[in-house]
C-alpha cells in the first residue's frame, strides 16, 4: 500500500514527463508548420503573366481620362497623356516612324521630335513653327521662323562647305553667305528693293569681284569678269584691278583698264 508521500512523488514525476513530451510536440509542430509554409510559398512563386487588350485607359479619381495606350495604326503604338480638359499634353508613338510630342498645357507652345524616311529632327512651335533642327538627305540644318511661320534664317552644312541665309518677312530682302556650297568657292549675295550686291571669291566663280546692280539693270563690276572683245569676238577675263560698267541691256558702257 502506497503512502500519501509516494503517491505525490509519482504524480510529480508524471507531470514532469508530460511537460517534456508537450515541449517536444510543440517544437515538432513548429518545424512542420515552417516546412509547410515554405512549400506553399514555393508553389506560389510569381510567374510571368501577359495581359492583352486593344486599349488601356488611366482615369483620375473624378473619372476623367488622363492617359491612354492605344494602337493608332497597324504598326504604331502610342502613349498619350491628357490634362483635365482632355487636351493632349504629351504623346509618344512607336513604329517605323517614331514621334514625340510635348505641349505646355493651355498654350500653343509645343515641341515635336520625330524620325521618318525624309528627315529626322526637332521642331519648336507656337501657333506656327518657330525653329527647326533637322538632317535631310544627309545635310544638317537649322531654320528660324517669325511669328507668321515665314523663314528668317537658315544655316546648312552639306558635305562640302556651309551656308547662311537671312531674309525679310516678305522675302524682298535676302542675304546669303556661302563657302563651297551653293557655288564653288565662297562669296556673299545681298538682294533688296533697290538692287543686288554680290561678292565672289574663288577662281571657279570668276572672283575676286564685286557686283553692284540696280533694279533698272545697270551694273558695275570691280575685279575679275569675262568680257567679249569687239576685236577678236572672244571672251577675255579682266584682272582684279579692273572696273567695268554695263547698261540696262548688259552691253558694255565703259571699262578700265
Amino acid at each position: 500500500m502506497q503512502t500519501p508521500e509516494s503517491s505525490l512523488e509519482a504524480l510529480t514525476k508524471r507531470v514532469v514527463m508530460l511537460e517534456v513530451q508537450n515541449r517536444r510536440l510543440k517544437k515538432t509542430g513548429v518545424a512542420l508548420l515552417i516546412l509547410a509554409t515554405a512549400v506553399i510559398a514555393m508553389g506560389q512563386a510569381p510567374t510571368k503573366k501577359v495581359i492583352a487588350a486593344n486599349e488601356f485607359v488611366l482615369q483620375d479619381p473624378t473619372g476623367k481620362t488622363r492617359a491612354r495606350l492605344t494602337m493608332e495604326m497597324k504598326d504604331r503604338p502610342a502613349l498619350t497623356f491628357l490634362d483635365d480638359r482632355a487636351v493632349p499634353t504629351s504623346s509618344l508613338a512607336g513604329g517605323d516612324e517614331p514621334f514625340l510630342f510635348l505641349n505646355r498645357s493651355g498654350t500653343n507652345e509645343t515641341v515635336q521630335l520625330g524620325a521618318n524616311k525624309n528627315f529626322y529632327g526637332i521642331g519648336i512651335y507656337d501657333k506656327e513653327i518657330r525653329a527647326g533642327l533637322s538632317v535631310q538627305k544627309g545635310i544638317p540644318g537649322l531654320e528660324l521662323y517669325d511669328e507668321a511661320g515665314h523663314p528668317r534664317a537658315t544655316i546648312a552644312a552639306p558635305k562640302v562647305g556651309a551656308s547662311l541665309s537671312l531674309s525679310s518677312p516678305d522675302e524682298k530682302a535676302i542675304s546669303n553667305l556661302w563657302v563651297d556650297s551653293y557655288e564653288p568657292g565662297s562669296g556673299m549675295s545681298i538682294s533688296g528693293p533697290a538692287g543686288n550686291f554680290r561678292l565672289a571669291l574663288g577662281e571657279s566663280i570668276g572672283g575676286p569681284s564685286i557686283l553692284i546692280e540696280d533694279n533698272e539693270g545697270y551694273s558695275s563690276i570691280l575685279g575679275r569678269t569675262d568680257l567679249l572683245t569687239t576685236t577678236t569676238g572672244r571672251k577675255e577675263r579682266t584682272p582684279a584691278a579692273s572696273l567695268v560698267l554695263f547698261g540696262k541691256d548688259k552691253k558694255l558702257l565703259w571699262s578700265a583698264p
